[in-house]
């Protein structure tokens, strides 16, 4: 997706959309680094344009797949672009959608990534959404947040046992990611 278009969007509906601009490639790179090869059944809150979502479909194995969760009309409509039999996206909230994690249509999930600006989330929601998050994971499932900001580290760390934070400077603004292990 076009820059701008991208802006455009997430300044229209900035209440949903919490990036400022596409991500660029070494985020996109960085996040799915996070992932490994066990990881074969995905969930990504906040999916946008689906520029991650490409980037894990070519990682993901043939009996994998992955599940997309977007709120926004625009980007939900761009997710649908996307022609592979192993992904599936949804529209609505990522906290709604963590509360019955078998709308997800996995057959359990070993990791998921979120883009959502948690810090414009409040404080219930937020915790709802990392509790869930955490209830759904399998045992060594792993939640990988990127972020503006790490504060959501201190959250993190009341529900998964391992945390690791990596910074990527070559975005505006920079991320830093956050990954939890259960």
């Amino acid at each position: 997706m076009h820059t701008l278009r991208f802006a455009t969007v997430a300044v229209r509906d900035y209440n949903k959309v919490g990036a400022l601009t596409v991500s660029t490639r070494y985020v996109v790179r960085a996040v799915a680094r996070q992932l490994g090869h066990a990881h074969r059944f995905i969930v990504e809150y906040g999916a946008g344009d689906g520029i991650l979502c490409k980037t894990l479909l070519k990682r993901l194995p043939e009996e994998g797949r992955l599940t997309a969760v977007e709120l926004n009309d625009y980007f939900y409509d761009e997710l649908g672009r996307i022609r592979d039999p192993r992904f599936h996206a949804i529209k609505g909230d990522a906290i709604s959608m963590s509360r019955r994690p078998e709308t997800f249509r996995l057959p359990w999930i070993d990791a998921v990534v979120s883009s959502i600006p948690l810090s414009f989330v409040d404080p219930e929601g937020r915790e709802e959404l990392i509790r869930n998050t955490w209830e759904a994971l399998k045992p060594g499932g792993v939640f990988v947040v990127y972020q503006y900001t790490p504060l959501i580290l201190k959250l993190l760390g009341k529900y998964f046992r391992r945390l690791s934070t990596a910074f990527e400077p070559r975005n505006i603004p920079p991320y830093f990611i956050m990954r939890a292990e259960k």
